[in-house]
């Protein structure tokens, strides 16, 4: 039997927002989603990836302490990988280049002392479905003079739709200090271009993998504790809806372009283009003919639903 060389794999981390597992929170309310689920699962059964970590993105502990650590546990037993998984920072950049000294910061060490050991062959992939802080500390901290063999992903950010999306409010200097560093490159998926609609239910019920029954067991107690917090009893919710119905999930082309997927002509599930990207003191994207700084990356700026869909059921019941 032939056994894949480690090294030959595309060392990756994962920043998620799993750590709030469908808890609930006086002023947030209903914390974490089904998407942190698939995303932490898609990301560990990635065969392309030599997974490095996992960081539990953390911003309203010990206000909401949580035990996503426990979730990310089971997921990794189902899919046969251990990492390690840190919390991250419950911290918000102080400015742009705020390195957070004297602060214990687990997360970002992983990330500096990853950056720090990669081979001259090697890239590593930060991805992002969660927030920017532990990643922008860890590049403040080594303040490369040089470009870095460092590509971030990021599922966060409006392209069209004007606002601060979630997870760049959550720590707006940590997020620009990430997108306006020149010595890493970028690659974006716009939450309102990659939003899609998952149908778990109909994707995964005929499955018998250990892990698309349990994700679709989350799923339910998701759907159940939605409900819950949108004030209905439990002799008053519809179960039927509680069983049938999917859920709302936004990055899954990011791990595809990260792994080198490559994709046949013509059916691509997503297109993928390199464009000037410049945000403003906001965090809010700045229209191409409005924009002043020269800085590029590759976005995604369409999806094709039904083919995402499909990989995303394939990698899952694998």
């Amino acid at each position: 039997m032939m056994v894949e060389v480690q090294s030959n794999k595309i060392p990756a981390i994962l920043v998620t927002d799993l750590y709030y597992h469908f808890c609930y929170h006086p002023k947030e309310g209903l914390l974490g989603g089904f998407d942190d689920y698939i995303d932490t699962a898609v990301f560990l059964k990635n065969q392309r990836f030599n997974q490095r970590g996992i960081i539990l993105d953390n911003h309203l502990s010990p206000e909401q302490p949580q035990d996503g650590g426990r979730v990310a546990k089971r997921l990794m037993e189902l899919s046969d990988k251990t990492v390690p998984c840190p919390i991250g920072l419950n911290y918000s950049l102080k400015s742009i280049d705020d390195s957070a000294r004297g602060i214990k910061a687990s997360g970002a060490d992983l990330i500096e002392n990853e950056i720090r050991r990669l081979g001259k062959k090697d890239r590593l992939a930060l991805i992002t479905v969660g927030g920017f802080t532990d990643i922008a500390i860890a590049l403040n901290r080594l303040k490369p003079p040089r470009k870095l063999p460092v590509d971030v992903y990021f599922a966060a950010a409006f392209y069209k739709k004007q606002g601060v999306e979630y997870n760049v409010a959550l720590d707006v200097n940590g997020f620009l200090s990430v997108v306006r560093n020149k010595a890493i490159n970028l690659i974006w998926a716009p939450c309102d271009v990659t939003e899609m609609f998952y149908d778990a239910p109909q994707e995964l019920g005929a499955s018998s993998s250990p892990l698309a029954r349990y994700l679709l067991d989350r799923l339910f107690m998701y759907r159940y504790c939605k409900y819950l917090n949108e004030g209905k009893k439990p002799n008053e919710i519809n179960w039927r809806d509680v069983f049938s119905k999917g859920s709302w999930i936004w990055s899954k082309p990011l791990f595809s372009i990260a792994s080198g997927k490559p994709h046949i002509p013509g059916k691509e599930p997503f297109t993928l283009e390199e464009i000037p990207v410049e945000f403003d003191d906001e965090g809010k994207f700045v229209p191409e003919d409005k924009q002043s700084k020269n800085r590029r990356a590759k976005v995604v700026t369409s999806i094709d639903k039904e083919k995402l869909s499909d990989t995303l059921t394939k990698t899952l019941c694998d």
